[in-house]
């Protein structure tokens, strides 16, 4: 007869089987399963909210400091009204036009949205009472 030695003492080994138990009863995955999709999902932020900081801390700097800075660094904020008219100078402020242009598709999009489910919402409505 063999047995097993545990390093940890038999108490402390009974509560960690009972927590693991009831974090397997919660959450219904085992706590590997768990730290992987964590760390996918970490992996995710980084790889999507990193190019968002960049587009913040970009127009902070000038032509040099974009090549001496790291990427990530903030540079003078005193360069943003430049780095406006800068970009306002690009076309005559075509920028402008495509900021309203999405804007527009946005509301737009939202008020038929809207009224399309008002009147889905109706049919549904109507539907289980019998209306129809």
């Amino acid at each position: 007869m063999q047995t097993t030695r545990s390093y940890l003492p038999t108490h402390k080994a009974k509560n960690f089987n009972a927590l693991l138990k009831r974090w397997m009863f919660r959450t219904g995955i085992d706590p590997f399963t768990y730290a992987v999709r964590l760390a996918v999902i970490l992996i995710l932020m980084i790889f999507f909210v990193t190019p968002m900081l960049w587009l913040f801390t970009a127009p902070t700097k000038t032509n040099d400091q974009m090549l001496e800075l790291p990427a990530l660094a903030i540079g003078s904020l005193n360069y943003i009204p430049t780095a406006w008219m800068h970009l306002m100078s690009y076309l005559n402020g075509i920028v402008l036009r495509w900021i309203l242009n999405s804007i527009n598709y946005v509301v737009l999009g939202l008020i038929l949205t809207l009224f399309l489910r008002k009147q889905k919402a109706f049919l549904l409505f109507s539907a289980n009472r019998g209306c129809f």
